[in-house]
């Protein structure tokens, strides 16, 4: 399973992080797992000091682009009048506003933790002009640290995780129609 995906190496996992980004259903953390796992691997010519700085760079990059996305096509969803009534009423956008204005870096470093709200709310981030500074300072105090701690335990327990994909290997199919329906 990772011989093939070693075959793609670093412009593999940033792809995959991209990819991320963009919405497909995988999260961020399995590639820089994934990268983790292939520099520790015995018989790779990838070398760790090249993997984290692109993985830091895919998932700032592919967190940009749902910031962008937020700001480009947001404020066209948000003034749609089914969207006012059903989902994000004038008050409910006031109070997100607000909490945006008083605690915005705590609120998108929250979202970069937990997971299934990093989409909306670096999307949301967008759609309410965070400036973008303060955007990717917040992105960067996840991913320098975050990557890294991510990436060196991948890489410490390399084995254990080959060990892990090797019984998985299959069920494989289930595992992705159940990724895939979610």
């Amino acid at each position: 399973m990772l011989a093939n995906f070693s075959d793609y190496g670093y412009l593999g996992v940033f792809a995959a992080l991209l990819a991320s980004g963009f919405g497909f259903p995988i999260p961020e953390e399995l590639p820089v797992l994934t990268a983790g796992v292939l520099v520790g691997h015995g018989d790779t010519s990838l070398r760790w000091w090249v993997m984290i700085p692109v993985c830091i760079l895919g998932v700032v990059l592919g967190d940009g682009a749902l910031y962008t996305a937020g700001r480009v096509y947001g404020p066209r969803i948000l003034a749609n009048p089914w969207v006012q009534r059903r989902l994000i009423t004038p008050e409910k956008r006031a109070v997100i506003e607000k909490n945006f204005r008083d605690r915005g870096v705590m609120i998108l470093m929250t979202a970069r933790l937990t997971p299934g709200i990093r989409t909306p709310i670096f999307m949301m981030a967008g759609v309410l002009r965070v400036p973008f500074g303060r955007f990717l300072l917040a992105d960067g105090l996840y991913a320098l640290p975050g990557v890294n701690i991510l990436f060196w335990l991948a890489y410490s327990l390399t084995d254990q995780v080959l060990d892990a994909f090797h019984k998985v290997e299959p069920y494989r199919p289930l595992i992705l129609v159940g990724v895939l329906s979610e």
